[in-house]
């Protein structure tokens, strides 16, 4: 792990973008999954139902771009501004699009869609979508070989076609939540004044699977993560903080650092604290 190990001088909500890079995100998901404990709810309630659907299809694009936004702004790994825009909670973003979400889609569609994310590529897509807490709750999806192809399948109908390229209307309110978050978390105290610790002796070094997709394509790159660790020690919150340009090598190198095993750390006075840290992942191919 390369980069400096802080500790938050104000704690921020620890969390929870899949349109443009689903079927990259698929294809590396595809490959492996780590096990998980209890199977979810087979027929969640109407309520659950959108935001289920919300959460998995806005909620990663929302924070995403959020991320995207806080490195132009020029907010450091370890400072406080980026800190909290990462950190943002997942269900905020839910309850910010849910109402243009509801008026933009009709029953149908949203049995439609319910339907899909209830299939073996839907699975895929609310595992990629989950942060790594909710993980530890779910049933680990299988591999599915024809995932990508299912996705395209899917953003042709016009169910599909409506949560991958959302209306003007949810877009004006991705747009306002944007705004907010970035007003509020834009105002706050810049990096920790705390000493840098050493970061390897805190977690285990990540073990990425190098997409398959990557690896016929040739392609290479580097991937900087940001993480948060709770008191405890346990990844409480990931975010791609420098991209490869590769989407399908973002997603494994973040996929690889929630996974990390990392025990606590601890302040001057011995104390566990939270912390966050940035972890270099690089995927380089072998010589022939």
């Amino acid at each position: 792990m390369t980069g400096p190990l802080h500790r938050l001088r104000r704690r921020c909500a620890i969390p929870a973008f899949l349109s443009q890079a689903a079927a990259a995100a698929l294809a590396t998901l595809a490959l492996a999954a780590p096990p998980a404990a209890a199977a979810e709810p087979d027929e969640p309630p109407a309520d659950a139902q959108v935001r289920r659907v919300v959460q998995t299809f806005h909620g990663p694009a929302v924070r995403g771009r959020l991320i995207a936004a806080a490195r132009d702004a020029g907010y450091t790994g370890a400072s406080g501004q980026f800190g909290c825009v990462a950190a943002v909670q997942r269900e905020e973003v839910v309850d910010a699009l849910i109402p243009a979400v509801t008026a933009t889609l009709g029953p149908d569609q949203l049995e439609q869609a319910g339907r899909f994310l209830d299939s073996p590529v839907g699975a895929l897509l609310r595992w990629r979508a989950a942060t790594p807490t909710e993980r530890a709750g779910m049933t680990a999806p299988a591999a599915v070989p024809d995932a990508a192809q299912a996705w395209r399948d899917f953003a042709a109908t016009e169910t599909g076609a409506t949560l991958a390229t959302p209306p003007a209307a949810v877009q004006a309110a991705v747009s306002r939540f944007e705004r907010e978050v970035l007003g509020r978390c834009g105002g706050m105290q810049g990096a920790s004044a705390m000493t840098a610790a050493r970061p390897g002796n805190l977690c285990v070094p990540p073990r990425p699977v190098y997409p398959a997709s990557a690896r016929r394509e040739a392609r290479t790159g580097a991937v900087e993560v940001w993480l948060m660790l709770d008191d405890a020690g346990k990844v409480a919150s990931t975010a791609v903080y420098r991209s490869s340009g590769v989407a399908a090598l973002d997603a494994a190198a973040e996929t690889a650092v929630q996974a990390m095993q990392c025990k606590a750390y601890r302040d001057q006075q011995g104390a566990p604290a939270a912390a966050v840290a940035l972890q270099r992942i690089e995927f380089k191919l072998a010589p022939d």
